[in-house]
């Protein structure tokens, strides 16, 4: 199973094909997702190796499926697939946060990769993996069709934020910010009043970001790593702290 690493977010109920069922999660927006994701597609679910069996709030039974799923793709925002494709997802079964889709139903798919299965497809609880025709599936498909051309390049955006006292964090105006490009090029970054920066139309790749430090601060991480994707977004954050 994929461990999803979910940042810089607002609580979402997300539903995801369990009706009278809700798990709290903390998500990003699709953009962040969407850079994140190996996949995303609109597929019908043809069915899942694990059936679960449950009662939503009213005492209704219902069926939900899960492990290894099977749909049938309709339409691709992201990724080279098949007519047909297999998503894993973990059904958490015995927890608070079982998961699983509903047969024959219509889902929009965030799905995710994995360096040790490159080959493997995963999705479930926490990612923004929904039913094409809720209302919660607006947002993302606002996004999706109406992303620009392929080659458009990705966003990288920032947040610099440092310390003030024990647990209390502010906003640094003023931080130069290095993001190293293909090449041993390399672009600056200033962050604003916010304590933001943002570089758009970066050609798709891993960046190194480094922070030149002000005076008498230090980093809890003064450089990252970061996967920035066609057409997606990219966060980053840093905290600082007096010497």
């Amino acid at each position: 199973m994929v461990k999803f690493t979910l940042i810089l977010g607002a609580v979402l109920f997300f539903l995801a094909g369990l009706k009278g069922h809700a798990c709290v999660c903390v998500t990003t927006g699709p953009a962040i997702e969407y850079n994140r994701a190996k996949a995303v597609f609109i597929g019908k679910m043809l069915g899942g190796t694990e059936i679960l069996t449950n009662k939503n709030s009213p005492g209704e039974i219902y069926t939900i499926e899960a492990g290894k799923i099977r749909f049938s793709v309709e339409e691709i925002f992201k990724g080279n697939l098949n007519a047909e494709v297999t998503v894993e997802a973990a059904s958490g079964k015995g927890t608070s946060c079982d998961y699983g889709l509903i047969r024959n139903q219509r889902y929009l798919v965030y799905a995710y990769g994995n360096d040790s299965s490159p080959d493997v497809l995963y999705t479930g609880v926490c990612t923004r993996t929904v039913e094409v025709d809720t209302k919660y599936a607006k947002e993302d498909l606002d996004f999706l069709r109406n992303l620009p051309p392929p080659g458009s390049g990705g966003t990288l955006k920032g947040f610099v934020q440092a310390g003030v006292r024990i647990g209390k964090f502010e906003p640094m105006a003023g931080v130069k910010v290095q993001i190293q490009l293909p090449g041993d090029q390399a672009v600056q970054a200033t962050t604003d009043k916010d304590g933001r920066f943002e570089v758009r139309k970066l050609t798709p790749g891993k960046y190194s970001v480094e922070l030149e430090l002000p005076e008498n601060y230090e980093a809890e991480q003064k450089s990252e790593q970061v996967a920035v994707d066609d057409r997606g977004t990219a966060e980053i954050s840093f905290k600082l702290h007096l010497h």
